[in-house]
């Protein structure tokens, strides 16, 4: 296990911190031709909460690795990079400069937005007894799943017609929420945790 301290969720402030400079390495390992690099702060976006992780590059005086890969390690807090490259200039305190790659975060941020736009939308149009469960914000299918409490209304999935009018009711919902715009607004609880 690696003993490393939390590292500082920059993404967290600023879903547009796409590069960022003084950053230093904490912890940095090859292991089956893959370095595990860890700093001391991230703009990466680690793959959780359905949404899949960043991608970009990490440059050093002497070096550049490309991150393939972002990983929360919740034993130390710590957002481990899967990065290919020379690793021999990330010695632990060398200063480095992150560069998101700015499609992929910008396509991430967008889908997972859209899960929880989709969560008021629905709320709207079925009540407060469909909870959102598992949201999948991956550009190859995203989507939401839903589990019905007690009192919710449970639809006829085997009424074609009654699934169209569900889905276009959920659907007209969510483009009247577009189209009246409004912020997103990231807060985060007493455990550091976005709500």
């Amino acid at each position: 296990a690696m003993t490393v301290p939390p590292t500082k969720l920059l993404y967290h402030a600023d879903t547009y911190l796409l590069t960022h400079t003084g950053a230093k390495v904490t912890s940095c390992e090859t292991q089956a031709a893959v370095t595990l690099l860890v700093l001391d702060c991230s703009i990466f976006h680690p793959q959780s909460g359905g949404q899949p992780a960043d991608k970009g590059t990490v440059k050093c005086a002497g070096g550049e690795l490309v991150v393939g890969d972002a990983k929360l390690d919740k034993e130390t807090g710590a957002v481990v990079l899967s990065c290919e490259g020379d690793a021999a200039p990330f010695v632990v305190g060398a200063e480095v400069e992150q560069c998101v790659d700015a499609a992929v975060r910008i396509r991430n941020a967008r889908l997972h937005s859209a899960g929880h736009l989709l969560d008021v939308a629905v709320e709207a149009v079925c009540g407060k007894a469909w909870q959102p469960g598992k949201g999948y914000h991956f550009e190859d299918g995203p989507y939401v799943e839903y589990a019905l409490a007690g009192d919710a209304v449970t639809p006829n999935m085997q009424d074609d017609a009654a699934k169209a009018a569900l889905c276009a009711e959920i659907e007209a919902a969510t483009n009247k929420l577009v189209a009246a715009g409004g912020s997103v607004d990231v807060k985060m609880d007493a455990d550091g945790m976005r709500t």
